[in-house]
């Protein structure tokens, strides 16, 4: 199969990538995507975010890859990225392939001359195939986002990739210290071009970067000043043994230099701050041992000293930066944005166009997560007479209704409520309103729409209409049916299915020797009385359902009747059936019956505890 092939087959949803540099780095990430590949929704270890708009870990596909070793070059990527000179660990035992084949790219400065005399394990051996061309192979491919891994130092082969992304119309995310996004004239041409890029020099997800400025960042917020500093790193894979080369390290020491130093109350003298690589031990592998040192005055000119040691596996304490990385530059070309993503820079990489705290960066990463929503609310179909019934049910949607204002409001965002205010009159007119909105103009990936599936006959047709929406679709109202093929992000409400347990229950109690058990059933086909029926059955299989609209069969006063609304009741009570009533939703009229039990309390409580603990987390 070809990689062109491979990358139409991707669904709708998946990010596709292109990997220049399959080094450990690459590996780390790779090995993620299949470790995780099967992983349910939610927490995922070394994530900051497990979902992003949406957008999963397993959602990541890699459509393309470059590389110079000869060791990698024609290999599949999934073989490629555990070939030497990479020695990371090996955390993914079965490697699925990629079918992706590891391309030519150019050499450029990408294999410095000292890196020529470690052995052959320890180093890069350029192929002497030609490069291909990266920009068609990226636009054959269908490649979204390409990601730049490679080695410090190299400042034209970084140069030439991110030029690549832009001849084929690709975002880019650079994750070493040549810089790109964070110069002006690059971050200018991916704006001109509509392209976000995302960059430069990457944080590892716990590294000795990102502790060395939360210690400056404590020192200023407690008003300590920071009198001197140092970071050592030592390291045995060949990001190490590239940066023995000092030609190729002043961007690196840059890098990490200013992203401490822009954390300190005051910056502090090349001989007082020193950050950077300090040598290459190849025993190590891919672990790297990192030493931190601060000297600050407090009060009274007094001294306080830390001293910080960090050991961890260096590649794979990177990945989920980059995951995290990947999934909010495909938001990004999603809301069509361009230039460089300023706050997630800030937050993800070491050397940003404009620097932040973590704390700022960080609340800058949520909000841009959160977006321009607009909540959109299509609520139960309601006559007009119901909505002013008094169902508990009203009540319980009027609190979701105000919930769902408040975000809007809080996320400056438009809020369409489309609920019982609007008095529809029939489930065709109910139909029409939601394919009014799901073909707006404003139907976008951001906005979330709240539905409810409550007409049994016009399922198919509800499923038609919402395959079209781009946004989040959440059920209200009633979970939606399981032949129902749709994305639900989730369901606010109560469990009709409990609901009718609770009124089986209530009418056991009542039961004798000689009653027989009666469902009235509703005249309105509603989908969350046909779940309350099931509730019912699950525990009295033998209830008879009968119709109240087709003629009531002769019901005898030791029997029982469960009814699902105040309307059916009180036609049991115009119809003189003395029979025990199990009801919900009592009025004046139901409540001076004798004969008849309502489960409001119960049935509230139930939703109380419940439905509105769903609607304050969700």
């Amino acid at each position: 199969m070809s990689q062109k092939t491979k990358a139409k087959e991707c669904t709708e949803n998946t990010i596709k990538i292109a990997i220049s540099g399959i080094g450990n780095c690459a590996s780390a990430l790779l090995q993620g995507l299949a470790y995780y590949r099967k992983i349910k929704p939610g927490f995922v270890p070394g994530l900051m975010h497990p979902t992003i708009c949406g957008y999963h870990i397993f959602d990541i596909k890699l459509v393309a890859a470059f590389d110079v070793d000869k060791r990698k070059v024609g290999k599949d990527a999934s073989l490629a990225i555990f070939a030497k000179p990479n020695n990371t660990t090996r955390f993914c035992k079965k490697m699925p392939k990629t079918g992706v084949i590891v391309q030519m790219g150019p050499v450029l400065d990408g294999v410095s001359e000292l890196m020529k005399t470690y052995p052959d394990d320890r180093t890069f051996l350029p192929s002497e195939q030609e490069s291909v061309d990266v920009v068609r192979v990226l636009k054959e491919t269908g490649a979204q986002i390409l990601i730049n891994y490679m080695p410090v130092g190299s400042k034209e082969a970084t140069a030439f990739y991110a030029q690549s992304a832009l001849d084929a119309n690709v975002a880019f995310i650079n994750a070493m210290p040549e810089f790109i996004c964070s110069d002006k004239t690059w971050a200018k041409k991916f704006e001109n071009a509509g392209i976000p890029c995302l960059g430069d020099d990457v944080k590892s997800q716990l590294g000795a970067t990102i502790i060395h400025r939360a210690l400056a960042h404590l020192f200023s917020q407690r008003g300590i000043s920071c009198e001197n500093s140092y970071q050592l790193n030592v390291g045995g894979n060949t990001d190490f043994a590239n940066m023995k080369a000092a030609e190729r390290l002043k961007s690196k020491q840059v890098s990490k230099t200013e992203s401490v130093e822009s954390q300190l109350l005051k910056r502090l003298s090349y001989d007082n701050l020193h950050v950077g690589p300090a040598d290459y031990i190849p025993f190590l592998g891919d672990n790297k041992e990192a030493f931190i040192h601060m000297l600050g005055t407090g009060f009274g000119e007094n001294q306080i000293k830390i001293f910080t040691r960090l050991e961890v596996t260096d590649s794979p304490n990177s990945a989920g930066v980059i995951i995290d990385a990947i999934r909010l530059v495909r938001v990004a070309l999603d809301r069509k944005m361009k230039g460089p993503l300023l706050e997630c820079s800030a937050f993800l990489m070491k050397h940003p166009l404009i620097q932040m705290t973590d704390d700022e960066a960080y609340e800058g990463v949520e909000k841009f997560i959160r977006g321009d929503h607009k909540w959109i609310t299509v609520f139960p179909s309601r006559t007009s007479d119901l909505s002013q019934s008094g169902e508990f049910y009203s009540e319980i949607f009027s609190e979701i209704c105000k919930k769902l204002e408040y975000l809007a409001k809080k996320n400056n965002a438009t809020f369409w409520n489309n609920s019982v205010s609007e008095k529809y009159r029939n489930e065709d007119e109910y139909l029409l309103k939601l394919k009014e909105v799901v073909l707006s103009e404003e139907n976008k990936k951001e906005n979330t729409l709240f539905v409810s599936f409550c007409y049994i006959n016009k399922m198919k047709q509800m499923e038609k209409i919402l395959k079209e929406f781009s946004g989040n679709i959440v059920a209200v109202n009633s979970p939606s049916p399981e032949n129902i093929k749709l994305p639900i992000l989730t369901y606010l409400g109560p469990d009709d299915v409990k609901i009718g347990e609770l009124l089986a229950i209530e009418a056991l109690k009542h039961k004798k020797a000689s009653s027989k058990i009666y469902i009235l059933e509703h005249k309105e086909n509603y989908y969350p009385f046909a779940l309350r029926e099931k509730g019912i059955k699950s525990l009295i299989p033998q209830a008879i359902i009968v119709s109240l609209f087709e003629g009531i069969p002769e019901i005898n006063k030791e029997d029982i009747v469960i009814s699902f609304g105040n309307r059916s009741t009180e036609a049991l009570i115009d119809a003189n059936i003395k029979a025990t009533i199990i009801a919900i939703d009592e009025n004046k009229k139901v409540k001076k019956e004798t004969n008849v039990t309502c489960l409001d309390q119960e049935v509230s409580e139930y939703v109380n505890k419940i439905g509105r603990m769903q609607i304050a987390t969700s």
